[in-house]
């Protein structure tokens, strides 16, 4: 009885073969303009494992002791601690300062490009805030971290969207150089040509 189920279907399916076909390309076209209009996202991922328990995480086990950093105990201790320091003032700061070009750019560009903020230097009062929303971006949005309970491994997460201001031929992973704006050293990623 099945068979003959799917045999009235397939006969069904080339009496009717126009609208099959137009089905078909209208899906194809409909997903190939959304992944044409689609916002790349680039993502960088990094786990850690950190030490165990004994060791109370060498240097910074000494940071559970400190007033506003203390994180409770255990490794749910551990993940908090490791979030705080990845996301303060301090390791953003130096990620916000630098400046980052590419090869063949006209000139390096900063997150506040990136991201679109409007940074007007030389106004510190409107300088700051651009500086306190691109931190917040940061951390609500961009960062992330994750601990699996299981194996105790930490995933780090870094998601920004690909809508910089520099056109796409110039986005390519081996490319990336970074400068730092402080000490104007190069840095390029290891393994980058």
């Amino acid at each position: 009885m099945p068979t003959t189920a799917i045999l009235q279907l397939v006969r069904e399916a080339t009496r009717r073969w126009k609208l099959v076909v137009a089905v078909v390309a209208g899906c194809l076209a409909l997903a190939a303009l959304l992944s044409l209009l689609m916002t790349p996202v680039y993502e960088a991922t990094v786990t850690v494992l950190p030490r165990s328990d004994g060791a109370r995480l060498g240097l910074l086990g000494s940071l559970f002791e400190v007033p506003g950093l203390s994180a409770g105990s255990g490794a749910d201790g551990k993940e908090m601690l490791y979030a705080k320091i990845l996301v303060s003032d301090d390791v953003l700061g130096s990620v916000i300062d630098r400046t980052w070009s590419y090869r063949g750019s006209p000139a390096p560009v900063t997150l506040y490009e990136v991201f679109g903020i409007d940074r007007r230097p030389g106004d510190a009062g409107h300088e700051g805030r651009a500086r306190a929303k691109l931190t917040a971006k940061l951390r609500d949005g961009v960062v992330g971290m994750v601990r699996d309970k299981a194996t105790g491994f930490m995933t780090v997460r870094v998601r920004a969207p690909a809508t910089p201001p520099w056109p796409r031929t110039w986005r390519t992973r081996s490319s990336i150089d970074s400068t730092d704006s402080t000490s104007g050293r190069a840095h390029r990623r290891p393994g980058a040509s």
